[in-house]
């Protein structure tokens, strides 16, 4: 069980992969400071994991698209005093299946800056932080299909960006007591789990794992036994 003033800020934690992250993260003891665009998802969620798991839960109703949000996200936790050991990127923003010539500017604009500047911006508010403490976990989870159907060029080179700069994030803070991991994954159909947070998503290219309702929960494990 991780300290009680141990936050984990996650992006796009209100649906999909995003959210079985935040499920897990609290079920490690980790405070939540969850960032999502709906009111209703977020509210939701935070009822529930109160209702499952004993830590506490913030959430900021935010799309990240303006290039001010990640800082005025940064000045509000500092002002309540919340320190950050993880954050969790959930890249949820997957625009039209459009072509480049045909997809709006403003799209394009909105894509770049919630899949790449805020989560660069909040990495690079929040890491010096996390290198004086000799720990802390940096995370990126892509979820696989879109990449596959998807051929909205930038789309496709946020993420290839994200592979790059979490490659480099490793290079960086070899030694330093932080975990960085960068994932796909896919989601996938299993009507026989009974828990669907569990069942609906995979880690392929994963050789620890060993089955679709296994397979989240045991990458993510051996990622965080590293940071222990």
């Amino acid at each position: 069980m991780v300290a009680t003033n141990n936050y984990a800020l996650i992006t796009g934690g209100t649906q999909g992969i995003g959210r079985y992250i935040t499920n897990l993260l609290a079920g490690e003891g980790y405070n939540l400071i969850v960032v999502g665009q709906s009111r209703d998802r977020l509210a939701a969620l935070c009822s529930d994991i109160k209702s499952r798991f004993p830590v506490t839960v913030h959430t900021y109703e935010t799309d990240l698209a303006s290039s001010d949000d990640a800082f005025v996200l940064y000045r509000d936790i500092k002002d309540q005093q919340l320190e950050i050991t993880t954050i969790a990127h959930s890249v949820q923003d997957r625009p039209a299946f459009a072509e480049f010539a045909q997809t709006r500017m403003d799209q394009q604009h909105d894509t770049i800056q919630k899949n790449i500047m805020n989560f660069v911006v909040l990495t690079r508010l929040f890491l010096p932080e996390m290198i004086a403490r000799h720990s802390g976990n940096l995370i990126s989870i892509v979820e696989d299909k879109h990449m596959n159907i998807n051929p909205n060029a930038v789309y496709k080179a946020s993420i290839a960006f994200l592979e790059s700069f979490m490659s480099s994030m490793t290079t960086e803070l070899t030694g330093s007591g932080i975990s960085v991991s960068n994932t796909r994954s896919s989601m996938t159909k299993n009507p026989s789990a009974k828990n669907k947070d569990k069942s609906d998503f995979r880690l392929p290219d994963n050789a620890m794992l060993r089955s679709p309702v296994r397979k989240e929960r045991d990458g993510y494990e051996s990622f965080m036994r590293d940071d222990k």
